[in-house]
């Protein structure tokens, strides 16, 4: 089915939580350097803005079959369906518009006094003979001179650092920011509840951290918020406006409020960056795939569907798992979801050129086809295993 692509500005105004059902008391900076949102998070804080905008409020039966930018109601996280809305990207924007992305994680940080400074680019070289021990072919290695006090803690780049990255470096400048430079905690006190009779139990308090954004001076002038930005392919517009989906709508489940715009997505999202990863095949080893959205680790291995257009990964720097889970409301049966595993944003997967790509061209048009695609289609509307293709040298 045709859709139409949309550029999605969400700029928080509450404080947000991202929940990964750990404890409250885990720390005041667990909700700056562990605590991601998830890909539904986003997509249905989006599709509950576009449902507010169309008259159609979002009630206890979720949205509506064919409904009109929407399409069909999405039964499951993983009943991947052409004729539904899809979460095509996202990643966070800073004040100024300009966009913060997940470090990729072959990317050697290393931190010089104050400053964070990149210290060069793993790549794939064969195991030592007779070693067994990865589940992949190739080993990640760096030049000699990069040193091993690596910086490891979740780290952020802009869009000029990540082309450097994925056009194979080298990768220069002190463009690295710790999660304090877009968010900061805000503790709030909540009032101990009795899930029994759901009524206040007197005399018991808690504290727990949110994740607000920091506010800066917008392009206007005056105060505004850190955010998101985001890619929703949705049905035709027909004569309707995107203009016309603006305004407030709700992120999470504690329904906290955020401003979204909507705008025409002219050309690629990110269209600058492929170009110039396309400019630097010709002098590359391989194809990186790096994932700019968190993916549902598949139950054999690397066994992503996407790879049938790239062949087996050689190699891959893939960060610690995260698990999620939910709550199942509409549909049968009712209840607590399955716990999912996924591969956060930032890791990367190694591969050599497919046989049938031999020549730069071909190699071009692969890079091309495989922006924003999804590495497994049965989740891919709601904005999982959302990948950008590089190169390695």
């Amino acid at each position: 089915m045709t859709r139409e692509r949309l550029a999605v500005a969400i700029e928080p105004l509450d404080p947000l939580l991202f929940g990964d059902n750990r404890s409250a008391r885990a720390g005041e900076d667990h909700l700056q350097l562990d605590q991601e949102p998830t890909p539904p998070t986003l997509f249905g804080a989006i599709g509950g803005r576009v449902l507010a905008a169309l008259g159609s409020p979002r009630g206890g039966n979720g949205w509506r079959d064919s409904l009109p930018l929407l399409g069909t109601r999405l039964d499951g996280l993983d009943n991947g369906s052409d004729g539904a809305a899809a979460l095509a990207g996202y990643c966070y924007a800073t004040t100024e518009g300009s966009l913060r992305f997940a470090k990729a994680l072959h990317l050697v940080v290393q931190r010089a006094g104050e400053h964070l400074v990149p210290g060069g680019l793993l790549r794939p070289e064969p195991l030592a003979a007779g070693a067994t021990s990865l589940p992949l072919p190739r080993r990640l290695t760096a030049d000699p001179e990069v040193v091993e006090d690596e910086e490891t803690e979740p780290l952020f780049v802009d869009q000029g650092m990540l082309e450097e990255v994925l056009t194979g470096g080298p990768v220069e400048g002190e463009r690295l920011e710790e999660p304090e430079a877009l968010f900061l905690p805000d503790r709030r006190l909540g009032i101990g509840m009795s899930n029994r009779d759901n009524t206040t139990v007197p005399g018991r308090l808690f504290s727990r951290p949110y994740r607000r954004f920091r506010t800066g001076e917008g392009p206007a002038g005056g105060l505004a918020s850190c955010g998101f930005a985001a890619w929703l392919d949705v049905l035709p517009l027909g004569e309707r406006q995107p203009e016309a989906l603006d305004g407030i709508g709700f992120v999470g489940g504690d329904r906290r409020r955020a401003r979204f715009r909507f705008s025409r997505c002219e050309g690629l999202p990110l269209e600058g960056l492929l170009d110039a990863v396309v400019d630097a095949v010709a002098e590359s080893e391989g194809l990186v795939l790096y994932l700019l959205t968190p993916a549902v680790v598949p139950a054999e291995g690397f066994g992503y569907p996407l790879f049938q257009r790239t062949g087996s990964p050689v190699a891959a720097a893939i960060g610690r798992p995260r698990t999620m889970s939910g709550w199942r409301s509409v549909g049968k049966p009712r209840g607590p979801r399955p716990i999912r595993t996924l591969h956060p944003e930032g890791s990367v997967f190694f591969f050599d050129w497919p046989d049938d790509r031999k020549s730069e061209d071909d190699r071009k048009a692969l890079v091309r086809s495989l922006w924003l695609q999804a590495l497994d289609p049965v989740y891919a509307n709601f904005g999982f295993g959302r990948v950008l293709a590089g190169v390695w040298r």
